[in-house]
């Protein structure tokens, strides 16, 4: 498979998205179906170490997790089924928030599925569900690694009414450093999963497309294998002249998925991937992926 880069650059001064009078808002993520927003802030203590939960179209706070973590969460990404809400921080732990099944009319709600102590061995800055595979999930942490995880559920022995307990597990998939030889920070700052996926032609299995953002501003394309077996592999290392000065804060691809079924599997297409860093700029990549 061949990864072809076109770039250009915008810059732009980056504003707040929200602001509070108490502390500032130090993570947003939106799930689209239903319209749930899931925020954070920056904690000092277990009291305050909580994510809260919105309803965007009744402007109202339906519920505050708490339990997770000892300190700051950073990171908060949904799976694209939006089954569940993944959370890091400061304490270098990974959660899992299930959500549960309620009737229409009432927001959903989520509760801590499983947690995984010293998940890196430095904070956890980054998150990002795999859309295809809604069980497949990225971190990256200033350890400088990048981890692959799958969320599984199995079912314990039926209790007296005859129902069994869902339970889930974080299983590590793959571990990688993205950094290369010369990269002076190789702190991961940044992940985000593409909505396709490539064949590959030694193995039947699929792999993802995962763009990773490194505290040093550059900018790499790793192929992940949903197969424990197989080895990452880097596709692309954008030049560090169209990467940023700095620290990258946020990638996103386009077409974004939301659903596991808007999500294309090809072997030539085009995609487009915005990146934004500490250095204020905004960064616009096209991808051809020429089978």
């Amino acid at each position: 498979t061949e990864l072809v880069c076109l770039t250009s650059t915008i810059t732009a001064k980056c504003g707040l998205l929200l602001e509070s009078s108490s502390s500032s808002n130090n993570d947003l993520h939106s799930n689209n179906a239903p319209i749930l927003v899931a925020s954070s802030c920056k904690a000092r203590d277990v009291d305050n170490a909580s994510i809260r939960l919105w309803n965007v179209e009744e402007s109202i706070c339906t519920q505050v997790l708490k339990g997770g973590h000892r300190s700051t969460v950073a990171a908060l990404a949904f799976s694209s089924d939006g089954k569940y809400l993944a959370s890091s921080g400061k304490d270098r732990r990974l959660c899992i928030w299930r959500r549960e099944d309620k009737s229409p009319a009432e927001s959903p709600t989520f509760e801590l599925a499983c947690g995984l102590d010293s998940a890196h061995k430095r904070i956890v800055w980054t998150l990002s569900f795999c859309p295809l595979h809604p069980t497949i999930l990225a971190s990256g942490a200033r350890d400088g690694l990048v981890k692959i995880w799958q969320v599984a559920e199995s079912s314990t022995s039926p209790t007296t009414d005859g129902d069994g307990v869902l339970q889930s597990n974080t299983n590590q998939l793959h571990s990688f450093q993205p950094a290369l030889e010369g990269d002076e920070k190789g702190a991961v700052t940044a992940v985000a999963f593409a909505p396709v996926t490539l064949s590959n032609p030694e193995s039947t299995t699929e792999e993802g497309i995962l763009a990773v953002g490194l505290e040093s501003g550059h900018i790499r394309i790793w192929s992940i294998p949903f197969d424990a077996s197989q080895t990452c592999r880097l596709l692309h290392a954008l030049a560090p002249s169209d990467c940023h000065f700095s620290t990258v804060k946020k990638l996103c691809w386009k077409p974004i998925a939301t659903k596991p079924e808007e999500v294309r599997s090809m072997d030539n297409c085009q995609l487009t991937l915005a990146s934004c860093g500490v250095d204020h700029g905004v960064r616009i990549f096209k991808f051809e992926i020429r089978g």
